[in-house]
């Protein structure tokens, strides 16, 4: 996918997110960025049909396994519960400082996840990814 305008970072550390928006916004300068701090909030997100969120276009979801509430796992068991035409346009990378090989199989082995990427996220890897 190079092409993409929607991003949607879930992370419940701010502060990672906050980099995370910085660095996509240098890669792809119109991105439309949402941000969530708990899973649930992002599925909820999802579903709704928010206005300033158009689902017609691609979205890239960079998730975080290790949060409170709901994981990273459990929002991939939610998001496997979306609507077919949300899921369609919607590519997940999960984004962690997980070293853990399990982690990393698990996420690879998920139909639904694209790659497993370190944190912080890297301009570089964004460049191959959507340019």
């Amino acid at each position: 996918m190079k092409i993409c305008t929607n991003f949607i970072i879930i992370d419940d550390d701010s502060v990672n997110n906050y980099i995370c928006e910085k660095t996509i916004k240098k890669v792809v300068s119109n991105a439309l960025i949402f941000t969530f701090t708990e899973a649930i909030d992002a599925i909820r997100f999802l579903k709704s049909g928010d206005p300033g969120f158009n689902s017609n276009l691609n979205t890239v979801i960079f998730l975080d396994i290790n949060m409170p509430i709901m994981s990273g796992w459990d929002f991939l068991n939610a998001f496997h519960e979306l609507n077919i035409e949300i899921k369609n346009n919607v590519k997940i990378y999960m984004l962690s400082s997980s070293i853990n090989d399990e982690d990393i199989s698990i996420a690879k082995s998920n139909k639904y996840v694209i790659d497993y990427l370190m944190k912080p996220l890297q301009i570089s890897k964004l460049k191959e990814l959507f340019t």
